[in-house]
């Protein structure tokens, strides 16, 4: 098979066209969620990112169908969670695929890898696998799927367990076959590598306690406890920010909202790094205005989308760049979806409550676009939200599958 964006034909003179067609193919799972808004910028990144979502999913997540088809599983945590808002539930067993494929290529060096199956040695992007930790939680709350969660567990712990103290209770630095904090300049490792540790540790917590993992608790505890000590050092009045880097860093400062080191009294300096300094990839962007979104900067997310994503936007192209520019990368990487996410999760405001959507939040930001119209595939049946504010009065029309509890903020 392959991919392209546009089919030229040379007809001989003479020839009449009777029609001129393409056969689509691709992973057998069902657009089944959808946003629309009186935004056509908002409208049309959200159709691109699911486009893009779709092309790289076929055998696997592809990094891209263009230059490597290989799973990055950076690339799949960000596109498992997009699936979870745009496509039906077959999607969720490509994200099961590639859990067992990684799974099974742990030795005794207790590596999760980031790229597998591989030839040679195992390869290793530490921050990919952390977040990956993460995702395998977010998987759960999604689906409700507690033995899946099992299945991940102990290797999660195994992995935790890998990194070692330093004196100033902080990690001691895994690099990894590749020390890549992320794409682009100006990363602070320090406090990027210390957040994606605890966010991993908070999230591995929640898992044993689903699944009654007492043993690991003493473990997990003592260790967050010393993170949570040592980044307080990090602590400035500009943001967070290692005594090695020159200013506070967007990444870093996103994961400290996200994983629960910062306090909310230091969200408006935060605020003012996430609104001020653009060094995020296209990949960790995602984070970042998840970030904001915790800290209900909605509109301060709804301007840099709209800032950042500019380009992609406005090119006559139906996918997603890998970087902020056109010219280097490719031009089809769904890890830069991330907005999909953030409209149909906080501008919609429809997330789960309670794992497997057994409660749901219906949170829509009323004030931020004059109209929503929502639909999320989740594991109950489809959510449909239409929202619409005309004179600063909202209104609401709801659809909810028959067994769902909803908590509805006005």
């Amino acid at each position: 098979w392959m991919n392209g964006e546009h089919v030229t034909y040379k007809i001989p003179r003479g020839v009449t066209i009777i029609s001129l067609k393409y056969r689509e193919t691709g992973y057998d799972s069902a657009f089944a969620g959808n946003f629309k808004c009186n935004d056509e910028f908002m409208n049309t990144l959200w159709q691109k990112s699911l486009r893009t979502l779709y092309v790289t999913m076929r055998d696997n997540y592809m990094d891209c169908p263009d230059r490597e088809r290989a799973q990055w599983w950076g690339d799949a945590t960000n596109e498992m969670i997009m699936t979870m808002y745009s496509m039906d539930s077959n999607s969720y067993l490509l994200y099961q695929k590639g859990v067992e494929s990684m799974l099974a290529h742990i030795d005794d060096t207790k590596v999760l890898q980031t790229v597998v199956p591989i030839s040679g040695d195992y390869f290793e992007l530490p921050v990919q696998q952390l977040a990956g930790i993460v995702g395998f939680l977010t998987y759960y709350q999604y689906t409700g799927d507690k033995a899946f969660l099992d299945k991940v567990y102990s290797a999660s712990i195994d992995y935790l367990k890998l990194w070692e103290m330093s004196e100033n209770n902080l990690v001691v630095h895994r690099s990894g076959s590749w020390d890549w904090p992320d794409w682009g300049n100006k990363a602070d490792m320090t406090a990027i590598e210390n957040a994606w540790i605890y966010y991993a540790l908070c999230s591995a917590e929640k898992m044993a306690y689903v699944l009654g993992k007492d043993e690991d608790i003493a473990f997990i505890t003592e260790r967050k406890s010393a993170i949570s000590n040592g980044y307080k050092a990090l602590w400035t009045d500009e943001g967070y920010k290692s005594a090695d880097v020159k200013e506070p860093d967007d990444r870093a400062n996103a994961l400290a909202v996200l994983s629960g080191l910062a306090a909310k009294e230091q969200y408006e300096a935060i605020t003012n790094v996430l609104t001020t300094t653009e060094n995020a990839s296209p990949y960790m962007e995602y984070y970042v205005l998840e970030a904001l979104c915790a800290m209900e900067k909605y509109e301060a997310a709804k301007e840099r989308i709209k800032h950042r994503y500019e380009d992609m936007v406005n090119e006559d192209y139906s996918t997603l760049w890998e970087f902020w520019d056109a010219w280097r990368g490719t031009k089809n990487h769904a890890w830069s979806g991330g907005p999909l996410v953030i409209m149909s999760k906080h501008f919609a405001g429809i997330s789960p409550l309670e794992a497997g959507y057994e409660k749901v939040s219906i949170d829509p930001q009323y004030t931020l676009l004059n109209s929503i119209h929502c639909t999320v595939p989740s594991v109950k049946g489809l959510i449909i939200l239409d929202c619409k504010n005309s004179d600063g009065r909202p209104t609401i029309n709801l659809s909810l599958p028959q067994g769902i509890k909803a908590v509805i903020y006005v």
